[in-house]
């Protein structure tokens, strides 16, 4: 175990940012939770790239990737197992980028010149593949999460209450009840099946009305006065 001690230092790292830094998120933080577990992934990808000697850190974006998996149904939904595959090439990316610069490093170091720097070109190429895939991958996801109707895209109640009716009917129309369900829990009062309605405090509420589909066509922000 010795011989991998870096490695293992790196990956209990990741395993920390994978498993415990969640619990210091609030529920409206889930945005920069994600860019700054993306980061750190990325970062560590490429320290392990430079400190490594070891052909078994080509295993380590699967590794990451595989690791994530659990953390869908402990923190988030169905809908992140997507972010699996956003680890696997950012680590990639970064584990080629610190491999190539510890070749440079060896090079500048006049050890085995040329052959260094012919596996330097290789590694180069596949680091710009990864990039490029990356921001191709990256690209279609923000166009998908966008244009979507998925859970992953539906504001929560709190988000909903700070905000007007419209804003309400914009973001809502087209979803289907068991999404509403899936993010907002089961509905204060559900009187028939194309409509349900959820509080937001003891004089605030959501109407929302579905039509024969169980599809969102009209949401209602009211408040009671006594």
């Amino acid at each position: 175990m010795k011989r991998y001690i870096k490695e293992l230092i790196l990956l209990g790292i990741q395993l920390f940012i994978f498993y415990l830094m969640p619990l210091f998120a609030g529920p409206t933080d889930m945005m920069g939770l994600v860019f700054l577990i993306i980061l750190v992934t990325f970062i560590l990808s490429v320290m392990l790239g430079i400190v490594s000697d070891k052909a078994i850190k080509f295993a380590y974006p699967i590794l990451v990737s595989v690791l994530f998996v659990p953390t869908v149904w402990i923190y988030y939904n169905k809908t992140a197992l997507v972010h699996a595959v956003w680890y696997l090439v950012i680590s990639a990316a970064g584990l080629l980028s610190g491999s190539l610069v510890r070749l440079v490093i060896h090079a500048a170091g006049g050890t085995g010149l040329e052959e260094e720097k012919r596996t330097a070109r290789k590694v180069l190429r596949g680091v710009v593949i990864a990039v490029v895939a990356l921001a191709l991958f990256w690209a279609v996801w923000l166009f998908g999460y966008h244009h979507s109707k998925s859970t992953s895209n539906i504001p929560s109640l709190t988000l909903i209450g700070q905000h007007d009716e419209a804003y309400a009917h914009k973001k809502l129309q087209g979803y289907h009840r068991e999404q509403l369900l899936e993010v907002w829990g089961e509905p204060t009062e559900h009187p028939h099946e194309q409509e349900d309605t959820w509080y937001f405090n003891e004089d605030t509420a959501i109407k929302v009305n579905y039509n024969g589909h169980g599809e969102v066509v009209a949401v209602s922000v009211f408040h009671y006065i006594e």
